[in-house]
């Protein structure tokens, strides 16, 4: 009898070491699990966040080449701008220049014709004065020849 009681105490010691050293292992397999289980988490949460990091970067690199093309585009149209303005002055400069020289052209024209204009009317003179002496002389003949014939 007392041999059959340490048997059933030893088998009942032996039956909590049992199951102390399951509990024991579940525990430290629990513990693994959810230790490997906030590796994995973490790793997700550092992906993300390089994700994120990129995007940003990728983001920042778009706009400042947005940024750049936008002023390309500016410059590009104040020089267009810049040049449509200079054509147009060339223009305004070429026609005023035109309507100087073609100003000048008729004032030599005009200036031409009045002296054409002036010589004419001198030679009409002239011409007036000699045919008016031509007329005196013939009429000074005349009378010399009627006073001759008189006498």
């Amino acid at each position: 009898e007392q041999q059959q009681k340490e048997e059933a105490l030893r088998q009942k010691e032996q039956q909590q070491k049992e199951v102390l050293r399951q509990k024991e292992q579940q525990q430290r397999e629990e513990a693994s699990r959810q230790i490997e289980q906030q590796r994995q988490k973490e790793e997700v949460l550092r992906q993300i966040e390089q994700q994120r990091r990129r995007e940003a970067l990728r983001q920042i690199e778009q706009q400042k080449i947005e940024e750049t093309v936008r002023k390309i585009e500016q410059q590009q149209k104040e020089e267009a701008l810049r040049q449509k303005e200079q054509q147009q002055k060339e223009v305004l400069r070429q026609k005023e220049q035109q309507q100087r020289e073609e100003a000048s052209r008729q004032i030599e024209q005009q200036r031409q014709k009045e002296e054409v204009l002036r010589q004419i009317e001198q030679q009409r003179r002239r011409e007036a004065l000699r045919q008016i002496e031509q007329q005196k002389i013939e009429e000074t003949v005349r009378k010399i020849e009627q006073q001759q014939k008189e006498e």
